[in-house]
């Protein structure tokens, strides 16, 4: 019974639900077994970065990741999809330059003025269209948004 299908092409791993039809345990647990063999077989080694490109469950996101993260400096899913979201921590780094090299659309979330500069500018080093600029007020009271062709506002008590 093949649930799940996952091969490794360069630093992507491919990956997509079968013809067989399961629950989430059975895909999971197929999922773990083959990451295993890939990973003992050092087929999947590790690196600076992995790219996983296809269709997967939240269950599916959590067990790569639980599997993989150890190897790599960097697991993101490939921009190839509808949405991705990738948050880079807040930290302009060469990791999250790369790391971010895979996405289209950037949304901002800043303390202060200086780094909203600083966001705009990697982004736009990067080639990502911005689609929201958000300022993390922690001692604000409100959450304030307003539309436009780039979202703006602001988002309160942020921990």
């Amino acid at each position: 019974m093949e649930t799940y299908h996952i091969r490794l092409e360069g630093d992507t791993l491919r990956v997509g639900f079968g013809p067989d039809h399961a629950n989430n345990d059975i895909i999971v647990q197929q999922v773990e077994q083959r990451l295993d063999h890939l990973i003992k077989t050092e087929q999947l080694a590790g690196g600076p970065l992995l790219k996983i490109d296809g269709p997967q469950s939240v269950p599916v996101c959590y067990a790569i990741a639980h599997r993989v993260a150890h190897l790599f400096g960097s697991v993101v899913r490939s921009a190839h999809q509808a949405l991705t979201l990738i948050d880079v921590g807040g930290q302009l780094s060469p990791e999250n330059r790369q790391i971010m090299r895979e996405a289209t659309h950037g949304v901002i979330l800043y303390k202060q003025r200086q780094d909203l500069e600083e966001w705009r500018a990697f982004c736009q080093d990067l080639d990502l269209k911005i689609i929201a600029e958000i300022l993390s007020d922690y001692e604000g009271t409100l959450d304030q948004i307003q539309s436009g062709s780039i979202l703006k506002g602001s988002i309160h008590h942020l921990d």
